[in-house]
């Protein structure tokens, strides 16, 4: 539950499904990596740094500015095509969920194909 993957890491479109009730009435928010971000990766117990999600990824550095990452309350839900955060997946198959999907740009298709 949350992250669904057709295509390899980091490919687009990508898109995630979170849990409708941890969303609330809160916004949503889509920018892009900053130095120091951190998320709990689904699955984990702490935080990492985004930057070490990245080099695990194998994600040349030239294109981590590129990725957008979804924020709500503070917190990092879903880094694009890569990781949703522990605690926003959807908790069963009958729950409430909240589709994100992200499309490539035409500037974005010419540089990963």
């Amino acid at each position: 539950h949350g992250f669904e993957r057709t295509r390899p890491a980091g490919h687009l479109p990508a898109q995630a499904y979170i849990a409708r009730a941890k969303l609330g009435r809160q916004p949503i928010y889509v920018r892009f990596w900053r130095p120091g971000d951190r998320m709990t990766p689904l699955g984990l117990k702490q935080s990492r740094k985004l930057q070490d999600i990245f080099v695990d990824a194998k994600v040349p550095r030239d294109q981590r500015a590129a990725i957008p990452l979804f924020e709500c309350g503070g917190q990092i839900l879903w880094l694009a095509g890569y990781r949703i955060a522990e605690g926003w997946q959807v908790p069963g198959l009958t729950a409430a969920s909240f589709r994100i999907r992200v499309q490539p740009t035409a500037s974005t298709r010419s540089s990963r194909s």
